[in-house]
């Protein structure tokens, strides 16, 4: 009997003793959503104290206790002030029913935020798309409200209480309640950012309490490492625990073979063959799209033909290949790094990868997601994996490589006018690590990636007639714009040289040294300028260059037989560490991307 197993059987007893001997209390406290409003109306700050936000989340409570059934019962309530229209990924609310259990909706409308009175419900409806959902939209609204979502889960025979939580999201928070309620005397593991929970216990139950007041919002993404708040809890502990039960859902979807798999696997170039079957199972109409990041159902519930939630592809295709004499692994890629100990929660896996070779293809790593490099996915730069190897826990460190292999490149063409208006095309290419910043390709998540850059004042970037491009090694985004580049004067213009800087980069100035991204980099801003027939430059700004760690290089050329003018600047971090010296040169480096969009370059007519 495995470690699991026998964990799972003490869980079991002694839930059936707590039904036994207690009654169980009531455990969703009174819910209110005016009484709460009317509280948080007079407590949280406004929303003027949070730069740049148009909604912050007053309160979001999550409550979770262990029932006599087995069953572990979560109640989510959610309170978010808004001044005008959500970002979209706020606005719709797809909201999975776990397998076998039960979703019930206890508030879904919006309110005054002053007097707390309703202003209208909100009818949510039900789909299923592979997996049965409750949907609640939010119309894009003016003004004041409050929008209040609360409900409540129950996951089947969990024998558990657990979950991971991000403490730290894209909107500021000010007030965080999470209580986990366990049998009095049951140890429940955790680990958090947030600091020790208050322990409360009342001779039934024990209670672990967390609470976080005036988080404000994450705005980096993606490049620093431990880069985001969490909590993470379970009654059971060890990478083991988290482990072996997603093992044995792997190793039980062995027998699901699509025809087309069928047919591939009769191609007697098993090399060929396989990455046939990867190609057909990494089409994106095969990706189940909607759910939780681990959502994976048993083997008996998915599809013979798809379509699969991004776990359940990649476990498929590990029995696939190896069906196609390849040579494969499944390893987890952790969800945020690992201490020592950790609570033994499936929930601390972000995904799997597989690790794989056969006759003819060198070893290389695949986790449905992103573009390869070297046999690495990008995304997987400088991460650690776990692995099962029999009873114990392996681990694989996936090299950061050089920063010349995460390179994010913007360029803007630009044709400028006699009345100093200036059109073209600005495209960012994203390589290596920095594929991180994409979404995950729905059109409408172009625009909250726009949105995470400063933009050149008086320019209007045509978001909606972005397009994106897939390479094989990287991403490009290339977007239409449109606006005043220079100052006509007299036979005189003066052009500005535009630069958009990632928020993401920006908000370095937030963390003390040492901190740590996930690569070393380069960020490069390239700009090419037609200017009308006739002129020709009058002189140009210094152009500066140096440092040691962090490296900060500027170039301008005039080229007068084609009138046009090239400028560059690259940043270089050459170590992913930022110490307190790094930290200064980054930080001034810093200053300089955002000189560029002040910079002028005199031009008259000849």
């Amino acid at each position: 009997m495995t470690l699991r197993r026998l964990s799972s059987l003490y869980i079991a007893v002694i839930c059936f003793c707590f039904s036994l001997f207690f009654p169980l209390p009531s455990f969703a406290k009174e819910w209110s959503a005016p009484v709460e409003i009317l509280r948080l109306y007079r407590e949280a700050p406004p929303l003027e104290a949070y730069e740049g936000a148009s909604a912050m989340v007053w309160l979001r409570e999550n409550r979770y206790r262990l029932l006599s059934s087995g069953d572990m019962e979560q109640v989510t309530r959610w309170l978010i002030f808004a001044n005008g229209p959500l970002k979209e990924n706020w606005r719709t609310w797809k909201i999975p029913v776990p397998h076998k259990g039960e979703l019930t909706l206890q508030e879904t409308a919006l309110y005054d935020p002053v007097s707390g009175r309703l202003i209208s419900p909100l009818v949510p409806s039900s789909e299923k798309d592979g997996v049965p959902f409750v949907t609640v939209r939010v119309p894009p609204l003016d003004g004041n409200y409050v929008l209040a979502i609360a409900y409540r889960r129950t996951f089947p025979k969990r024998y558990n209480v657990d979950d991971v939580l991000w403490t730290v999201l894209d909107l500021p928070q000010w007030e965080q309640r999470v209580n986990v309620e366990v049998p009095s005397g049951m140890q429940l593991f955790w680990s958090s950012s947030a600091g020790e929970p208050k322990l409360e216990r009342d001779g039934v139950a024990d209670h672990y309490v967390w609470q976080i007041l005036n988080q404000p919002p994450w705005v980096g993404k993606g490049i620093l490492a431990q880069r985001e708040g969490v909590l993470a809890f379970s009654l059971r502990e060890g990478a083991i625990n988290a482990l072996q039960p997603l093992m044995d859902w792997v190793n039980s979807m062995g027998s699901i073979t699509p025809q087309f798999v069928k047919d591939a696997l009769k191609d007697a170039n098993k090399a060929k063959a396989g990455q046939r079957i990867i190609d057909w199972a990494l089409d994106p109409k095969k990706k189940l799209g909607g759910v939780p990041w681990d959502w994976a159902r048993p083997a008996s519930e998915l599809p013979t033909e798809g379509p699969w939630s991004e776990w359940e592809r990649v476990g498929l295709l590990h029995h696939w290949l190896k069906s196609a004499d390849w040579k494969s692994e499944v390893l987890w890629l952790p969800a945020f790094p690992l201490a020592d100990k950790v609570p033994g929660t499936g929930r601390i896996w972000l995904r799997p990868v597989l690790r794989l070779s056969a006759p003819g293809v060198s070893r290389y790593y695949l986790d449905g997601k992103h573009p390869i490099i070297n046999g690495v996915p990008s995304s997987l730069s400088g991460r650690t994996l776990y692995a099962l190897d029999g009873a114990n826990v392996v681990k694989d460190v996936i090299p950061q490589g050089s920063y010349s292999d995460h390179r994010f490149t913007i360029r803007w063409n630009v044709t400028v006018d006699e009345n100093g208006s200036g059109s073209g095309e600005v495209s960012l290419h994203l390589r290596g690590g920095w594929i991180e910043l994409m979404p995950e390709g729905e059109s409408s998540d172009v625009r909250e990636l726009l949105d995470s850059f400063v933009w050149p004042s008086g320019l209007q970037i045509d978001v909606a007639n972005a397009a994106v491009e897939v390479l094989k090694d990287a991403y490009r985004i290339t977007v239409p714009f449109s606006g005043m580049v220079a100052i006509p004067a007299g036979g005189q213009m003066l052009l500005r040289l535009p630069s958009a800087v990632p928020k993401d980069l920006l908000s370095l100035g937030n963390f003390a040294p040492p901190y740590h991204f996930l690569f070393p980099f380069i960020v490069e801003q390239e700009g090419r300028f037609t200017l009308p027939k006739g002129y020709d430059v009058v002189s140009s700004p210094p152009v500066r260059g140096g440092g040691k760690d962090v490296i900060f290089k500027e170039e301008l050329k005039w080229n007068a037989k084609r009138r046009f003018l090239n400028s560059s600047y690259m940043l270089i971090l050459k170590s992913s560490t930022v110490d307190i010296n790094t930290s200064a040169e980054l930080s001034n480096a810093l200053k300089e991307m955002v000189r560029w969009n002040e910079l002028t370059v005199p031009f008259r007519k000849r």
